[in-house]
């Protein structure tokens, strides 16, 4: 194949990809409700700060892993939580 053709077609693909992810549906008030209730039930927040910077490395790093920035840092807290404990009880 030649690769001006092979160019064209990564690139249809991606206009493809982003096309399809760029269709979202709307909303209803009763899942906007589920949804409040879900998080307000089952859900806690904790904010933090990092140095300007950082949070485009972390969120970055996390798509790269194919995860959300969110799941990126609850594995990392998750991953020191069970080495510290490790930790402890080695000593």
């Amino acid at each position: 194949m030649h690769s001006d053709n092979l160019l064209t077609i990564i690139m249809w693909d991606e206009i493809i990809k982003v096309g399809r992810s760029d269709k979202r549906m709307a909303t209803s008030p009763a899942q906007l409700k589920a949804n409040k209730k879900y998080q307000e039930e089952k859900l806690e927040e904790i904010k933090f700060r990092v140095p300007k910077g950082r949070k485009t490395q972390i969120q970055e790093h996390a798509k790269k892993q194919g995860e959300s920035t969110n799941a990126f840092i609850l594995r990392a807290v998750d991953q020191t939580i069970q080495s510290d404990e490790q930790e402890r009880r080695d000593k």
